[in-house]
């Protein structure tokens, strides 16, 4: 097992939960996301100091009243009844023994526990002291800090004895804090949840006003449940998303599609477009995350994305499922059956995707119900069938590599010195069902971004599972010492070859496992010595198997992909001390990648406020070429203690844990150190050219910068080169002419675009004047014209707006006071090329004074008829509109808007 040095740590974990998710929505309190917050003592303070600091926290940092404040011991714990009510000086009548069901933990039928007490919020404390019943009223108390006192160690015959070191382990649910201070009926009313479902109050087609919490609580039982459920579960998918989590039809891909499904669900039943809603909602859940240390959402529009895809995935699956089951319900009819078989509703459920829950609604609207009895029979024997195609052992575990770890030890690294071992033996060997390899390379992995494969379409998830009932083609192997390096620091792990007896096992990553301890490979049969290789997974013959105690002839890393990853890590170092010397020692690493293709490198710091100029990352590639091109510096790397490390200034790595000793790589004697456990070229002129390829923001203060070196670099310029050759030919130019060329033609594309602009607007003035002479309606003592100029840019509409306005003016003459007279124009303007409207309005000060006019106001109603928008000021404002079939009926409500508008009687 790991040794932490650490004897306290505080904690905000984000969890989710799906085993009770029928209750979301129906009680105050239960949801499938929330943060779990702790504080944790690993062998240092205990019981009484635990207790002292709950109170603190709760009646002096939250400000919670002592007399709103009830405490539930273990029923035989009389040290904690005792400092709650003689050291604490809690009111013994607050302080109540429960029983093992309710205050004591364990973490299994053997190992850690101990007794708990637990802190309740009381919402009715004028009801007395009269029949308490902490563990069961729920409406009058609320759980909300629950401490364990971890003391005891249990073993299979039940016996405990102390533990060596005492912990404390306690948990308090941010969301029923935030319902105690903020004073509201329950979790779904706090600020945590209630502005997602104020939005989905505002899209529901009955919502009037601008209360949505007030239309809320006119809204009935029913209602306000599936509220809720769109609630909870958007902010859990949401949070899955950002994750790196893909829908999928297993493990937490399973959980996730379930969410959003269920979510899609609730918000067609309460009558609003699930598409929009489920986006509107993400928006509202995106934007409480800000103030939340490390519950940021960083890329928004990847997870709208995914989301997006899911939910139209569904609303098909819900069509074509509702297709087939009116024609069950129609069987089952005219068969005269009362309800839908077990069988048929299963189908619909594992083969469609079919809610079983909506399978049972619709069926009641047509007087039917579901033999849930026999669908739960055909789901039972689905799972029995899942497991036993499943291997024998579950590698997601810990325990499976933890055996392996205790029996041998941990694996002896070779590959610093060598890509190709003979003589290693075969520790550890686990058969992996092909239904779980996404699960078990997520899981192998530590869920790492960079590595996570997008999920495969539904339809081959679903033949994959059925599938899966064959012998296994895939393998997790554990030597005792291996060339190949597992994955870690930003370096990808090693693929190559393992040859076994007189069979080639292709080795396709390589990943750490047991905390660090264990180089897992990933493998798959390869072929026979002497034999071509296989063309897909395979099962191994009977003659080419994989077992413990086995010899390996040859571990052989593929040294070509090795000497690329080696190149781009290396040059990764040399990045970050480029970037340093450029922007300054206070820049921080904030993530990196390498493999045999390119490297990848983020940095943030107090003098990265935006992009990079130019200059600066001229600068830096400069820097770097002069370390990889024009010396060729030597690269030592040595084991000290960490504390060394640091003094002589080594950098560390993002991310990365370090025990006492440390491994430092440093690059001509202090041009870059840091501390790293990677591989690395001997001298840095192994490395080649270095190349720049892209610099970009990956979130607030946090900069990327991706490049390629050597072949990779030679690959890139060769790409470049030819698509240069290919605009040098197209502009008829030599390689020195093309800037020159291109910046005249740029030139006169602007000149030609205003030449274009003007004579647009001269033909706009030449409509309006025929328009001038045939559209102007006279009407009280003013004018008004509504006409169309198809194929009118919006700017050119607006002008010719203008035109007409000031037109019409001097044709009508100034009033007894010789000021002008009412006039408002209304002109549209259909550009069938771009499929959209254009609208421009002008009204003088006489209309808008003596006719009410706003010309913003008119145009924006205009538009919507064409299902669009826009606005402005009262003299003058533009729209648009998307629908131009609504042309017609747009420029009709503008005549009547106006007509009325300069109706006298």
């Amino acid at each position: 097992q790991e040794t932490i040095n650490t004897t306290r740590a505080t904690t905000s974990q984000k969890c989710v939960r799906t085993n009770d998710i029928e209750n979301v929505g129906v009680t105050a309190r239960h949801h499938t996301f929330f943060e779990m917050l702790g504080n944790f003592s690993f062998g240092d303070y205990f019981k009484e100091q635990a207790c002292f600091m709950a109170w603190q926290l709760s009646t002096e940092v939250y400000n919670i009243p002592p007399s709103r404040i009830h405490v539930s011991v273990f029923e035989t714990d009389d040290e904690a009844y005792a400092i709650w009510t003689e050291k604490v000086g809690v009111d013994k009548r607050h302080v109540h023994r429960l029983g093992a069901d309710d205050n004591f933990w364990a973490a299994g039928p053997t190992g850690p526990c101990g007794p708990c007490t637990e802190l309740y919020y009381d919402f009715a404390p004028e009801n007395g002291y009269d029949a308490i019943d902490l563990a069961n009223d729920d409406d009058r108390f609320l759980e909300f800090y629950n401490l364990v006192f971890m003391e005891m160690n249990r073993a299979a015959d039940g016996s405990t004895t102390p533990l060596e070191r005492k912990c404390i382990d306690t948990g308090m649910g941010l969301e029923r804090m935030a319902q105690v201070l903020q004073g509201v009926d329950n979790n779904y009313e706090t600020d945590l949840l209630f502005p997602i479902i104020e939005t989905m109050v505002q899209l529901m087609p009955s919502s009037s006003g601008d209360d949505m919490r007030a239309v809320y609580t006119t809204l009935d039982e029913t209602t306000q449940r599936y509220l809720k459920v769109i609630a909870d579960h958007t902010r859990a998918s949401i949070n899955l998303l950002s994750d790196g989590v893909l829908p999928s039809n297993v493990g937490r891909g399973y959980v996730l599609r379930r969410l959003i499904r269920r979510t899609v669900r609730c918000c067609r039943l309460i009558g609003v477009d699930a598409s929009k809603a489920v986006e509107a909602a993400a928006e509202t859940a995106f934007s409480l995350t800000g103030a939340a240390p490390g519950l940021e959402i960083p890329d928004p529009k990847k997870v709208q994305k995914e989301l997006g895809k899911e939910v139209a995935r569904f609303l098909e699956t819900l069509d074509r499922g509702e297709t087939l089951l009116m024609d069950v319900i129609a069987k089952a009819k005219a068969d005269g059956a009362d309800k839908i078989s077990g069988n048929d509703a299963f189908v619909l459920y594992d083969t469609f995707g079919f809610p079983v829950d909506i399978t049972s609604e619709v069926a009641a609207e047509h007087g039917l119900t579901v033999d849930m009895a026999g669908f739960e029979e055909e789901m039972e024997a689905q799972k029995s069938r899942s497991r036993k195609a499943v291997s024998a052992v579950d590698v997601t575990a810990a325990g499976a590599f933890g055996a392996v770890l205790e029996s041998n030890g941990s694996t002896d690294f070779v590959g610093y010195e060598e890509v190709e071992a003979a003589g290693a033996t075969v520790v550890g060997v686990f058969e992996v069902a092909e239904e779980d390899q996404e699960a078990m390379k997520a899981n192998l992995k530590g869920a790492k971004k960079e590595k996570k494969q997008k999920a495969a379409k539904e339809e081959k998830e679903d033949s994959k599972q059925k599938a899966a009932t064959g012998p296994p083609t895939k393998f997790k192997v554990v030597l005792d010492r291996t060339p190949f390096y597992a994955e870690s620091g930003g370096q990808v792990g090693d693929r190559g070859l393992l040859m076994i007896n007189n069979a080639r096992w292709r080795v396709l990553d390589c990943q750490k496992a047991a905390s660090g301890q264990l180089h897992v490979h990933d493998v798959t049969f390869d072929g026979l010595l002497g034999e071509p290789s296989v063309e897909k997974p395979t099962p191994p013959p009977a003659s080419a198997q994989l077992e413990v105690g086995m010899v390996v002839d040859a571990a052989a890393v593929d040294a070509t992909a090795r000497r690329r990853i080696t190149a781009h890590h290396s040059a990764t170092h040399l990045l970050q001390s480029a970037l340093k010397s450029v922007l300054g020692d206070e820049l921080k690493q904030a993530g990196s990648y390498c493999d045999a293709s390119r490297l990848r490198f983020d940095f943030s710091g107090p003098s990265v406020d935006g992009p990079l100029t130019p200059e600066q990352l001229a600068e830096v590639e400069a820097l770097v070429n002069s370390w990889t091109t024009g010396s060729a510096l030597p690269r030592t790397a040595r084991e000290m203690p960490i504390k060394e490390a640091s003094e002589m200034g080594a950098t560390m790595a993002f991310g990365e844990k370090y025990g006492d000793v440390v491994r430092v790589v440093d690059f001509g004697q202090g041009v870059s150190v840091e501390l790293c456990g990677g591989c690395h070229v001997e001298n840095t002129a192994q490395i080649g050219l270095f190349r720049i390829v892209a610099e970009t923001g990956i979130a607030a203060g946090v900069r990327r910068i991706e490049a390629v070196v050597g072949e990779s670099a030679y690959e890139y310029l060769s790409t470049r080169d030819n698509t240069f050759s290919q605009v040098c030919g197209m502009l008829a130019a030599q390689p020195d002419e093309v800037v020159s060329r291109v910046g005249s033609m740029q030139k006169d594309s602007v000149s030609l675009n205003k030449e274009l602009a003007a004579l647009k607007e001269k033909m706009a003035e030449l409509e309006a004047s025929r328009i001038l002479s045939e559209s102007v309606t006279e009407a009280g003592n003013g004018a008004y014209v509504a006409a169309s100029m198809d194929g009118t840019p919006a700017a050119a509409l607006q002008t010719a707006a203008k035109f007409l306005l000031e037109s019409v003016e001097a044709k009508l003459g100034g009033g007894d006071d010789d000021e002008p007279k009412p006039v408002c124009i209304l002109l549209s303007s259909v550009l069938a090329a771009e499929e959209k409207l254009a609208f421009a309005c002008a009204a003088n000060d006489a209309a808008v004074k003596d006719r009410g006019l706003n010309a913003g106001k008119l145009v924006g109603a205009v538009a919507k008829v064409a299902g669009g928008g826009g606005g402005g000021k009262p003299n003058l404002a533009q729209a648009g509109g998307r629908d131009i079939t609504k042309a017609g009926e747009a420029l009709e409500k503008a005549r009547e808007e106006l007509a009325a508008a300069f109706d006298d009687q």
